[in-house]
């Protein structure tokens, strides 16, 4: 069966929009900086996306969403402090 991923240029389009926010607040990033953000907010969208393809009920669904997004906020937290 092929599946049709339309939702993927999007995604990263949100991840390089967010990325986009240190460059225009002119935070001192280092290459290093953008390179793990990138990747951590990449993984938690392919998590999110995970989440929306297979688990169908939407409390569960919402709930896993919410988990995901609380562990982004603290590994970000974490990783700033």
């Amino acid at each position: 069966m092929i599946t049709h991923n339309f939702r993927l240029p999007g995604n990263l389009l949100l991840v390089a929009g967010i990325l986009l926010i240190p460059v225009m607040a002119g935070f001192p990033w280092t290459a290093l900086d953008y390179l793990v953000a990138g990747s951590v907010l990449t993984i938690t969208v392919f998590l999110c996306e995970l989440v929306f393809r297979k688990v169908k009920n939407k409390t569960n669904r919402i709930v896993l969403l919410g988990g995901l997004l609380a562990l982004l906020m603290l590994f970000w937290a974490w990783a700033v402090a």
